[in-house]
């Protein structure tokens, strides 16, 4: 019987986040100037012409890579500011998925960050990460704001506090990724968001 197009829409969906997948175990181990396709496609078991198909070239393997990473990241931050509950417990949430997608996918963020400091970034790459992350940490600082007017965060300027909190989540990320955490000293949220307590 043969495939109806829903399916082979499904094929090509799985085949596109399969190569997205092994991309970003790639990227982040080599790096953006150092991976070749057929990397690529070793790593995502596939032929190096079929990935051809997918993707002309790895500047757009690397740019829908980030996208995917941030984009993900970003879909939690707004299904964080949609939830019932209190700021303070939206966040708690936030954290615990946080924390745990880091330990889970650290090459995640390793390639999200290359976006940001890696030379052979092309730019446009470059300009669409910064936008998108300052669009997430614009929805997660109008939760901070909504906590402060109840008391559950500490006063001042809120866009400190989302500052502050973005930059220990990306260190708890690089530490893990470059050196490796104890399972032992591994933060648990409660303690990452002790910066924000009143």
């Amino acid at each position: 019987m043969p495939r109806t197009e829903e399916s082979n829409q499904r094929i090509r969906e799985e085949q596109r986040r399969k190569i997205l997948i092994a991309a970003t175990t790639v990227f982040a181990r080599k790096g953006l100037a150092a991976t070749k396709i057929a990397d690529i496609a070793a790593e995502a078991g596939i032929s190096y012409g079929l990935l051809y198909h997918y993707f002309e070239n790895k500047e757009l393997i690397f740019k829908a890579t980030v996208e995917r990473n941030l984009q993900g990241f970003d879909k939690l931050i707004a299904y964080a500011k949609e939830q019932t509950g209190s700021p303070w417990e939206r966040i708690l949430q936030l954290t615990a998925i946080i924390l745990d997608g880091i330990k889970r996918v650290p090459e995640g963020f390793l390639v999200a960050n290359q976006a940001f400091v890696s030379d052979s970034v092309p730019q446009d790459i470059r300009e669409m990460a910064r936008e998108q992350s300052i669009r997430g940490m614009e929805m997660f600082q109008e939760i901070i704001v909504e906590g402060q007017k109840l008391g559950q965060f500490a006063a001042g300027n809120p866009g400190e506090l989302t500052l502050l909190y973005f930059a220990c989540i990306g260190g708890v990320a690089q530490d893990l990724a470059y050196m490796g955490i104890p399972a032992e000293n591994y933060p648990r949220p409660e303690t990452l968001l002790r910066l924000l307590k009143p």
